[in-house]
């Protein structure tokens, strides 16, 4: 037995309280890419994804995020928490997050041990 069957349910306790905080959460949709499609009304490929609603946890801006000027929007990157049983298997750079109507793009995939997914994403902010 190693040190993550030991510790399994206290972290798994301590997710379940962190994303049962409605002040936490962010209701998001992941967009799984599936494949590219022919959109004849366009004349080139698009993208196709599959739609999964989730909970998510947004962390912190990073140093990479910048104020524009005269305004209260942000541009740069931004840490997204989510549970790893919350999300699609065979996660891919080819798939993007949409907050509040907004597309993020995803710039990196961390798993933790398979009870989170820390994404980064860069986008405009919200």
């Amino acid at each position: 037995m190693g040190l993550l069957d030991d510790v399994g349910q206290s972290v798994n306790d301590v997710l379940t309280e962190l994303f049962a905080d409605d002040s936490l959460i962010r209701p998001v949709i992941y967009r799984k890419f599936v494949s590219r499609d022919y959109d004849s009304e366009k004349g080139h490929t698009v993208p196709v994804y599959r739609e999964y609603p989730v909970d998510a946890i947004r962390l912190r801006h990073t140093t990479d995020s910048v104020q524009l000027e005269h305004s209260s929007v942000e541009v740069g990157d931004w840490y997204y928490m989510f549970r790893s049983t919350d999300l699609p298997s065979n996660l891919s750079m080819s798939d993007s997050i949409m907050d509040g109507g907004t597309k993020l793009s995803l710039k990196s995939i961390n798993n933790g041990f398979n009870f989170v997914h820390l994404i980064t994403v860069t986008g405009l902010g919200l």
